[in-house]
């Protein structure tokens, strides 16, 4: 028996598309600076990595099938982080983000999983972008939580 962890985060460095691609990465830009401005490169690292490995782990567990990729269950995870952060801390300047770009996201995110990207044989691993969201939301909790205590 041997189990291969680096297969629970690996999916994140997948991409099917150029166009997949640069919307993760335009996620990714906007929402991790503010995560790594105000908590620092190692606490980033980390978070980067529970979230990319607890999506793909929701993503596995949900679908069964091991074949998906991409960095949008990050991405959602560092906009339930920041969202989450900016309600608690409203005050703070970094967590000030656009709240049209952050609505679209999300109302991608509820699109995508009603299985319309389907009938296009689209297939997007919604799991995994429900899942970094939850996370990434919890996680900004608790952080919030530990700064102020």
């Amino acid at each position: 028996f041997s189990v291969q962890f680096w297969r629970w985060l690996t999916p994140i460095f997948l991409h099917f598309s150029v166009l997949h691609l640069a919307f993760n990465l335009a996620v990714i830009t906007e929402f991790s600076r503010r995560a790594e401005a105000r908590d620092g490169s190692a606490f980033f690292a980390l978070t980067v990595l529970l979230i990319g490995v607890l999506s793909n782990l929701g993503q596995f567990l949900y679908s069964g099938y091991p074949l998906f990729g991409g960095l949008s269950g990050v991405g959602y995870g560092l906009v339930g982080y920041v969202l989450v952060r900016h309600r608690l801390e409203p005050e703070d300047p970094v967590w000030q983000v656009h709240m049209g770009f952050a609505w679209s996201l999300l109302i991608f995110l509820v699109i995508f999983s009603t299985g319309v990207t389907e009938t296009f044989e689209l297939f997007v691993a919604n799991a995994a972008h429900w899942a970094g969201l939850v996370v990434g939301a919890c996680l900004g909790w608790l952080r919030s939580r530990a700064a102020h205590d």
